[in-house]
């Protein structure tokens, strides 16, 4: 198994690409390519290493042998309001947990920037939009929903998006770009049915409104599972990914939680 680690790229550093850490085939010769990004706090570092160490739900094999480069971008550190204004790796901002709580707008606008930034830096080495999976846990998933939902001509055009454990606010300028969005990119949404942090009931209320909206949304609830992920989920995210990327490989691992 190939896996390299750069040091953990910031979204605003010039070479943004070239120093994520990254799974799979060097750039040069990578077919396709995803972005999986990171919850608060962490790091695209932090991301990469765990998903390499288990190889959950045979994530990391699975991309590999299909010639597949996943790259791990990490947030921009920002005073985060919800830790006090503590300076915290954060896609965005938020003045509530919960879906009532009004949105950053800025703070999301800033990392969706950014992300269309490292689209474009990968369309330029031979991978356009259409054949990129944007995706990521918690807040992670939730800044890709954005990135895709949000009106980005760049989101709109991907092969796909996936978020696991997270939700879109009630107040987002998100649901009215989506019902006059012309291209839709398919999702894959899971959410753990035990999760105490970021509720199922959001999850699922957002993924039911995306599909009401014309999303393709394949969506289940994973049982007995808290806010983390576990490698049925991730098998089943393999699989998608295979699918919707059209590398022509299945795959499907059963296991336990990993984080």
């Amino acid at each position: 198994m190939r896996f390299t680690i750069a040091a953990s790229c910031l979204l605003g550093h010039a070479l943004a690409l070239s120093s994520c850490p990254a799974i799979g085939p060097p750039a040069a010769s990578a077919r396709w390519a995803v972005l999986f990004l990171h919850p608060l706090g962490d790091s695209g570092l932090d991301a990469s290493r765990e998903l390499a160490r288990h190889d959950a739900g045979g994530f990391v094999s699975g991309m590999e042998e299909a010639g597949v480069r996943v790259l791990f971008p990490s947030a921009t550190p920002i005073p985060y309001t919800l830790k006090g204004g503590r300076m915290t790796n954060a896609w965005y901002d938020r003045s509530g947990l919960p879906p009532t709580a009004a949105e950053a707008p800025a703070s999301i606008e800033a990392s969706v920037a950014r992300l269309e930034g490292m689209l474009r830096e990968l369309k330029a080495s031979g991978v356009p939009p259409s054949r990129v999976v944007v995706g990521g846990f918690s807040q992670g998933g939730g800044i890709a929903l954005q990135l895709a939902f949000r009106g980005s001509p760049l989101g709109a055009a991907l092969a796909g998006t996936f978020t696991l454990s997270s939700y879109v606010c009630d107040d987002s300028p998100l649901w009215k770009a989506v019902a006059a969005a012309p291209r839709l990119p398919p999702l894959f949404f899971r959410h753990g049915d035990r999760d105490a942090y970021i509720l199922p009931a959001w999850g699922e209320a957002t993924a039911t409104k995306l599909g009401e909206l014309g999303v393709k949304v394949d969506f289940a609830l994973e049982p007995r599972l808290g806010h983390s992920m576990a490698h049925e989920e991730l098998a089943s995210l393999t699989a998608w990914l295979h699918r919707t990327l059209g590398t022509g490989v299945e795959a499907g691992v059963k296991g336990a939680v990993v984080a």
